[in-house]
């Protein structure tokens, strides 16, 4: 679960189901407009044979009997959660190596990921901010923190001082305090 933000799989390719559905046996899935992707990716989640449950770190099948057995060393799962582990496509998804480099994980189709509630909770926590982009640029606060994570400011000890001191005085201001006590950067003397 750690390696995919799939919400499930199984299923046959996208490209598979595109010409299943649209009749055509050359057809190509990036050729397909917006609401004909939509349709794909609706039979696509009904076909899937399992679901992954991020939050609870679980894997089901998903026409899960949901009851098992709950003798003395069996393992707490129905017979259909336990044919997954027989399953090509399962044992394959389970046994595909990822590089571990976070960068690469940037491609990442859109279908795969759970932007709804990425944006319901960075509201929550007043980031919204965060994936708001002009067109296709990334916003200032997605490249400046990327940017910082990466290091890239760790040498411009003015600019992170002023940041700084810029901060301090906002959260003074917001907690309706006053200035006593401020530090400045040592950089700045």
């Amino acid at each position: 679960l750690d390696r995919s933000p799939a919400l499930g799989g199984g299923a046959r390719s996208v490209t598979k189901i595109a010409r299943g559905v649209f009749g055509d046996a050359e057809l190509e899935y990036s050729k397909l407009s917006e609401a004909e992707k939509a349709i794909v990716f609706a039979v696509e989640r009904h076909e899937w044979l399992w679901s992954n449950h991020h939050q609870l770190r679980t894997v089901k099948a998903v026409d899960c009997l949901q009851s098992f057995s709950a003798r003395s060393g069996s393992r707490p799962v129905c017979s259909r959660c336990d044919a997954l582990l027989h399953n090509n496509d399962f044992q394959s998804a389970l046994n595909h190596k990822t590089s571990g480099d976070p960068s690469k994980a940037k491609h990442t189709p859109s279908r795969f990921r759970q932007d709804g509630l990425l944006e319901i909770s960075l509201m929550q926590h007043q980031l919204a901010g965060l994936l708001q982009a002009d067109g296709s640029k990334e916003s200032l606060w997605t490249r400046f923190i990327k940017g910082a994570l990466r290091g890239d400011f760790t040498d411009d000890k003015v600019f992170l001082g002023l940041l700084e001191a810029v901060l301090v005085v906002k959260d003074k201001d917001r907690r309706g305090v006053g200035m006593q006590n401020m530090k400045w950067n040592p950089d700045y003397d």
